[in-house]
C-alpha cells in the first residue's frame, strides 16, 4: 500500500530516510574513545571514520541527485537502503581499522542516497510554501537525533559491547528498507526525467560563478563545522578527560540537539525581521563569543563540563542561525535549478565538515583549546567574508 501525498503521510514515510543519516553519525560517537584500544588506532585514524563518512555524504550527493533525475526516485532509494545495511554489517564485523573505514564509506553512501531521494520526492510532490513546510518537518528528524542517539549508543556499548551499536543501527536500516520497499512509489514523471550527462558539470560551474551562492554557501559551511567538530572532540573531552561514563555521554551531548532546534526556530523569525545577511552576521558573532568564552573559561578556571558545554551552546545557537540564513541566501538565485544548487550546497557543506574535523583533531585533545580556537578562526573568517561581500554588493549598487 502506497502513501498519499499529504503532509502527515509524507513526513512519516520519508522521515526514517532522513533520520537514518543523523542517527548513523550520532549513535557511533560514544564508542570512539574505546575504539582507540580495540583497533590500536591513533586519534587521527579514528577521526577518519567520521571525516570519511562526511566526505562520502558530500560526494554522494553529486552522484545520487543526477542519478535519481534520470531513473526516478524509487530504485535509487531502495538501492541506497540496501547499501546502507551492507556497510553497517561491515562495521559491526570489523576486526581492522581499514575494514571499519570501508564500512563507514559504504554506510555513508547508502545514507546519502536515502537523504537525497527523500528530499527529491518532496520536490516532486510539493511546491512553494508547502515544500518548505515539509522540509522543515523532515529537518526535525535530523535535529532530534542528537538528543537520544548517543544515549542509546552509550547504553548499547555498556551492556553489549561496541559492535552492538552497529547491530542496533542495522535494525533501523532494515526498517527503512521495508518502508522504502512497501510504501514508496515513483514520484518522478518520465516526462520530467533528465539524462545523466556531462552537462551537469556545466550547471555546477554556472552555480559556482554566482557570487551570492559562494558567499552564503561558504558561510553556512564554516558554521556547520561548529557541530561536526563538537561531534569529533566531545567524546575525548567528556569521556576521556572529564571521566563521564560512556552510557551517560548522551545526556551531555544532547545540548547539541537542543541548540540546533532552538536556533533553527529563532532563525525563521529573525530572517523575516533582519534579513538573511544580518542574521548570518549575528550567527557568526555568537560563534565568536562562544569560542572566546570557551578559551577564557579554560585558561582562567580550568576544564569543566560547564566551561565546555555553555560556551558551545552559545556557538551552537549562532551556527544554527548562520546555517539557516546561509542556506536561504544560497538557494535564492536558482529557482529553475534548485536541485543542482541544493546538491552542490550540500556537497560543499559536508566537505567542510570533514576537513574541519580533521584540522581540529590534528592536535592531541588535552583541553578544549583546539576546538575553541577553531571557532574563533571560522567566526573571524565568516565576518571578514561578510564585510567583503557587503562592500562588493554596495559597489555594484545592490
Amino acid at each position: 500500500m502506497r502513501w498519499r501525498h499529504n503532509t502527515l503521510n509524507t513526513v512519516m514515510v520519508l522521515g526514517p530516510a532522513v533520520f537514518v543519516f543523523a542517527f548513523a553519525l550520532d549513535i557511533y560517537i560514544p564508542v570512539i574513545p574505546q575504539l582507540h584500544h580495540v583497533f590500536h588506532a591513533s586519534q587521527e585514524q579514528l577521526q577518519l571514520t567520521l571525516s570519511l563518512f562526511m566526505l562520502t555524504i558530500a560526494i554522494g550527493q553529486l552522484l545520487f541527485g543526477p542519478l535519481s533525475d534520470q531513473i526516478g526516485r524509487l530504485k535509487p532509494a531502495m538501492g541506497a537502503a540496501v547499501i546502507m545495511c551492507i556497510g553497517t554489517v561491515l562495521c559491526a564485523t570489523a576486526h581492522q581499522i581499514t575494514t571499519l573505514y570501508l564500512g563507514r564509506i559504504i554506510q555513508a553512501f547508502g545514507c546519502c542516497g536515502l537523504l537525497v531521494t527523500a528530499y527529491a520526492i518532496v520536490r516532486d510532490a510539493f511546491c512553494g510554501n508547502d515544500s518548505a513546510r515539509i522540509y522543515a518537518y523532515l529537518n526535525c528528524f535530523v535535529s532530534i537525533s542528537p538528543l537520544f542517539a548517543p544515549l542509546i549508543g552509550g547504553y548499547l556499548d555498556y551492556y553489549f559491547g561496541w559492535r552492538a551499536v552497529f547491530w542496533g543501527l542495522l535494525v533501523l536500516g532494515f526498517v527503512t528498507l521495508l518502508i522504502t520497499s512497501l510504501l514508496y512509489h515513483e514520484s518522478h514523471d518520465l516526462a520530467n526525467r533528465k539524462a545523466l550527462g556531462w552537462d551537469i558539470f556545466k550547471r555546477y560551474a554556472q552555480i559556482l560563478s554566482n557570487q551570492d551562492f559562494c558567499f552564503y554557501t561558504l558561510s553556512a559551511s564554516l558554521s556547520i563545522t561548529v557541530y561536526f567538530t563538537f561531534f569529533s572532540v566531545s567524546p575525548y573531552i567528556i569521556i576521556t578527560l572529564l571521566h563521564v561514563a560512556s552510557q551517560h555521554f548522551g545526556i551531555y551531548f544532547s545540548v547539541l540537539g537542543v541548540t540546533l532546534i532552538i536556533g533553527s526556530l529563532i532563525c525563521g523569525s529573525l530572517v523575516q525581521r533582519l534579513g538573511v545577511s544580518k542574521t548570518l552576521v549575528l550567527g557568526a558573532t555568537c560563534i565568536l563569543i562562544g569560542g572566546g568564552s570557551m578559551t577564557l573559561w579554560y585558561l582562567t578556571l580550568g576544564l569543566s563540563l560547564a566551561g565546555f558545554l555553555i560556551p558551545f551552546a552559545i556557538a551552537g545557537l549562532g551556527a544554527a542561525l548562520a546555517i539557516g540564513a546561509g542556506q536561504g541566501g544560497a538557494m535564492e538565485p536558482f529557482p529553475a535549478t534548485a536541485g543542482a544548487a541544493a546538491a552542490l550546497f550540500g556537497a560543499i557543506e559536508f566537505t567542510c565538515c570533514g576537513i574541519g574535523g580533521f584540522i581540529v583533531l590534528h592536535w592531541p585533545i588535552h583541553s578544549p583549546l583546539p576546538l575553541s580556537i577553531f571557532y574563533l578562526v571560522i567566526a573571524a573568517l565568516t565576518l571578514f567574508y561578510a564585510l567583503i561581500h557587503h562592500c562588493l554588493r554596495k559597489a555594484k549598487g545592490l
